[in-house]
């Protein structure tokens, strides 16, 4: 749970592409609503723990919800302010238009079957038979 919501950050920021900048947004556009629904939602239901009359129950609301919230802080906030700051540029791939058509040609399928020699056909009726 501690990590959970870095991860998921810094894995969306690894995989887009674009200056530093554009990348931290661009993580916190495409996964920041749901990793910020995920920690609401188990803020939610560690709010149950908070009005329990047991001890251990009362300590492990308070572990649970000062670990949700720093982890979530460290998520939503520190993580991408560092990455838009040392996470590096990364080159937008080139575009299929824009490179050499030539280099990617699909190799056209012909029609025909292609031809069987004498030596596979006898090769092929042993197997098969």
């Amino acid at each position: 749970l501690s990590v959970d919501y870095s991860v998921h950050i810094a894995h969306i920021f690894k995989e887009s592409s674009g200056s530093m900048e554009e990348r931290a947004i661009g993580a916190m556009t495409r996964i920041g609503p749901s990793v910020f629904h995920a920690l609401f939602s188990t803020v939610l239901a560690v709010l149950v723990l908070a009005r329990s009359k047991s001890y251990i129950f009362e300590i492990f609301f308070k572990v649970l919800f000062l670990v949700t919230m720093i982890a979530g802080f460290k998520g939503l906030w520190l993580l991408p302010v560092v990455l838009s700051i040392v996470g590096g540029s990364k080159e937008k791939p080139q575009d299929m238009n824009e490179s050499h058509p030539e280099d990617h040609q699909v190799p056209q399928e012909s029609s025909k079957p292609p031809k069987v020699t004498d030596d596979e056909q006898e090769e092929a009726d042993v197997v098969y038979a």
